[in-house]
């Protein structure tokens, strides 16, 4: 089975919190969906895939796949790969002027502007907030503020230790071979790394 398929990478370092790729991802889906007339069965997400080959450890993504659900040709999926700074403009001004619906004001995103059938099971991580900042970066018209994952910890994984110790104007730096003392008589720096 294929199918053509748009593939959203984002940078896992700098994504590290769901609400940043879903909500962009929700909004641009909305805005698919409105722009080119789809039905909300026509166009699907998947999130998590993993590409193959794999992406480099040092700069993992997390890819969210936008591909027509029954594969009949109705999604013009090149047509909204030429067309993505319009797609991302059209999201981003559906948000910022959406009027709400049933005499609710959007202010977290409502299915007017943000939300669809496909992105429901992802609703508790989509904000019409952070999709608006995600959609105004991409269109140089707001600050990014990226959620920074966590470092893991290499402390055990060190090629060299050092410990370095001050004994009034003596310095002494020791290492699992050996060490090396000197008394403080010219520059700091010059003393401890000579």
């Amino acid at each position: 089975l294929q199918r053509e398929a748009i593939v959203l990478r984002f940078d896992r370092l700098v994504c590290a919190d769901q609400k940043l790729y879903l909500s962009l991802t929700s909004a641009l889906d909305r805005a698919i969906k409105d722009r080119y007339g789809l039905d909300e069965s026509e166009l699907r997400l998947l999130v998590g895939v993993q590409p193959d080959p794999p992406d480099e450890p040092e700069r993992p993504g997390l890819y969210v796949v936008l591909y027509e659900a029954d594969g009949n040709g109705n999604v013009p999926l090149r047509r909204i790969f030429e067309e993505f700074d319009a797609v991302v403009e059209a999201a981003y001004e559906k948000m910022r002027n959406c009027p709400g619906s049933h005499g609710h004001v959007c202010d977290t995103g409502c299915y007017v502007c943000l939300r669809s059938y496909a992105t429901h099971p992802y609703a508790a991580s989509v904000d019409k907030a952070t999709a608006m900042m995600f959609a105004g970066y991409l269109l140089g018209k707001a600050i990014f503020r990226p959620a920074i994952a966590e470092q893991e910890d290499h402390s055990s994984h060190f090629d060299l230790e050092l410990s370095l110790e001050r004994h009034g104007q003596v310095y002494s730096v020791r290492g699992r071979k050996g060490s090396y003392s000197a008394s403080l008589d010219g520059e700091q720096n010059k003393v401890i790394f000579n």
